[in-house]
């Protein structure tokens, strides 16, 4: 790691640089700040969680069968902690926001100390906090306080890795290598497939402290079993088979689709990374960004091959990207005593800035649904209305509706449309309660998603034989059950 050089100052430009990345961050990230107490869904998976804190709190299961018309694939820390908040906020789709909003500032503080730690600056540190922030304004600002775990499991891995970096390698004691594992264990049992920096940390540790990796990768391990086993104590053996077992289709277009957002958004730091090591070949802090980057690029895109797979996949490689460009401005500048260092390190970091400006078209985009979505509060009031006064079951599409209309849950359109492709289930009982009419309303998304959501021709056939369009409201249809012809 670099030495860090006691009592450094930095200059007015400097800290006009840094300023400037976090009042741009400020800038793409208010409007979904300030919808954070909005009764408008941004997203399916605002409802799907909200829905899973709900069964824990009034005691129902959080993992249902298989066959069930709900689903829960995720392990169930995110949903204990959004339960206890929901105790405080009343809501929890609010309660989960608060949440997410809370753990993508822990992500920023915990990147701050790490890039601090790795080039011995602590203007770098705070830059590379505005940056992680600026670049999810830019690239995932449809996560920023949005009911849904990601930005919770990474809080808890970046909060490990800021633990295990506070010091230099060779300071690092059992007990801090052991908080690092603990930590990022327990991100992992909030999202199961938050792999990226453990793995990473481990082949890092590997290349420079054996006994280190051994004990950070066994600490890792017997966590990760007394997790499971207490789990398997609290759910049964249900998690397991809704975890593992989670019906998802998987095809090569999923990730094609997002090609040229993986070019823009990725690419650059894997060049920058390569340049910092060239330059600094040996240098502990570039091989530990350079890992970190290529690992979360590659197993990102291996994930995003799945049916309903996001950009979330990518948060560790934004995260290691803020990284990657805190470490290349430390290596490339001039050593202290050059006068020149400071006016190098504002210009290296306006130069990083170009990856994000090549997002801009995302990130206004995004300002525009924002503005739909405040502009949307009085139909969304209409809507919780509507199916809070509708006798009988309501199927809503995107359950935060159906949710705080103070409705059961009834279908996973998304889930139950990957168990019907992959023949997990059998079409026969959705159909027969569609041509039935069971359901007194149907809450559904255009044709287009809802041909997403069912392959089969036959459900949508019922759907359009027995349900009519009633209202639009916020995006959405709302279906009522055909009068029967005499």
């Amino acid at each position: 790691m670099f030495k860090a050089h006691e009592g450094e100052t930095s200059g007015p430009l400097e800290r006009a640089v840094v300023i400037a990345f976090f009042a741009v961050a400020a800038l793409l990230l208010a409007l979904p700040i300030i919808g954070v107490f909005t009764y408008v869904s941004r997203d399916y998976n605002e409802g799907w969680n909200g829905y899973q804190a709900v069964s824990l709190l009034t005691g129902k299961s959080l993992y249902p069968s298989p066959s069930d018309f709900a689903t829960n694939n995720y392990p169930p820390v995110s949903f204990l902690i959004v339960a206890a908040a929901t105790g405080l906020i009343k809501d929890p789709i609010l309660a989960g926001r608060f949440v997410s909003l809370l753990s993508m500032l822990a992500v920023a503080w915990s990147v701050t100390i790490v890039a601090r730690s790795l080039t011995g600056n602590r203007l770098l540190g705070f830059f590379a906090g505005a940056y992680v922030l600026a670049y999810a304004g830019v690239w995932f600002n449809a996560f920023t306080a949005l009911n849904d775990p990601e930005w919770l499991s990474h809080a808890f891995q970046l909060a490990g890795l800021a633990v295990l970096f506070q010091h230099d390698l060779k300071t690092n004691s059992v007990r801090r290598i052991s908080a690092c594992a603990l930590l990022m264990c327990l991100g992992a049992f909030v999202k199961h497939n938050s792999v990226v920096l453990p793995l990473a940390t481990t082949l890092w540790l590997a290349r420079y402290d054996r006994r280190a990796a051994l004990v950070f990768a066994g600490v890792g391990l017997l966590a990760s079993c007394v997790g499971l086993l207490i789990s398997y104590l609290t759910f049964g053996s249900s998690i397991f088979v809704a975890v593992l077992g989670h019906a998802r289709t998987f095809a090569l277009s999923h990730a094609l689709s997002q090609a040229s957002l993986i070019a823009v958004s990725l690419v650059p730091y894997g060049v920058i990374a390569f340049a910092a090591w060239l330059v600094s070949p040996r240098n502990p802090a570039v091989t530990f960004v350079g890992v970190y980057w290529l690992a979360a690029a590659v197993l990102g895109s291996v994930a995003r091959l799945g049916a309903g797979v996001d950009v979330n996949v990518y948060f560790d490689a934004g995260i290691a990207a803020a990284l990657v460009a805190a470490v290349a401005v430390a290596v490339m500048a001039p050593a202290p005593p050059d006068h020149q260092r400071g006016r190098m390190i504002a210009a290296l970091c306006l130069l990083l800035a170009t990856p994000l400006i090549g997002g801009l078209w995302k990130a206004i985009d995004y300002q525009r649904s924002m503005r739909t979505v405040l502009a949307s509060v009085d139909d969304g009031q209409k809507m919780i209305s509507l199916i809070r006064n509708t006798p009988g079951p309501v199927a809503c599409s995107d359950m935060a509706w159906c949710l705080w209309a103070g409705k059961e849950r009834e279908v996973d359109f998304f889930n139950y449309g990957q168990k019907l492709s992959t023949g997990r289930v059998s079409p026969d009982l959705l159909l027969e309660r569609l041509r039935q009419g069971y359901y007194q309303r149907i809450v559904a998304d255009n044709e287009e998603a809802m041909a997403r959501y069912f392959e089969s021709g036959l459900i949508r056939e019922a759907l359009q034989l027995n349900y009519e369009v009633e209202h639009e409201l916020v995006s959405q249809r709302v279906l009522k059950r055909r009068t029967p012809q005499p």
